[in-house]
């Protein structure tokens, strides 16, 4: 945090430390592995759950005993599961065209009332701003 007093610039620890451009390339490089390691935090049990899915100890990973699709040829026979799965289908389908429709025309009335081409009412009439 810089501070003023009597026209010197107190920019604190990391300003006695390290120059401008070292604090942005820390920073950078910071943001750069926070961001990495939250990824690999999300993406990881994602990816085992996957590879799970595959195997045929879908329980236990290891010892891993090879690849199957018996986990997936049973899902798809269960008559129960297959009508949950058209559910969600169809769920997700609707709520991902009111949530488009929605936010058009939010997007499109913010943009009526911001823009500076709010006064031009056709495409071809020149404006003065």
């Amino acid at each position: 945090m810089a501070t003023e007093t009597d026209g010197a610039v107190d920019t604190g620890t990391l300003g006695a430390i390290f120059g401008d451009e070292q604090k942005e390339k820390i920073l950078k490089y910071s943001l750069y592995a926070i961001a990495g390691a939250l990824l690999v935090f999300l993406w990881i049990p994602l990816v085992v759950m996957v590879v799970l899915s595959f195997a045929v100890n879908a329980s236990t990973f290891f010892p891993f005993r090879g690849f199957t699709l018996a986990h997936y040829t049973a899902t798809f026979a269960d008559e129960a599961l297959m009508s949950a799965l058209w559910n969600s289908v169809q769920i997700a389908t609707i709520s991902a065209t009111i949530a488009t429709i929605l936010g058009v025309l939010a997007a499109s009335r913010w943009r009526a009332t911001t823009s500076p081409t709010r006064k031009c009412t056709a495409p071809s009439v020149s404006c003065r701003w």
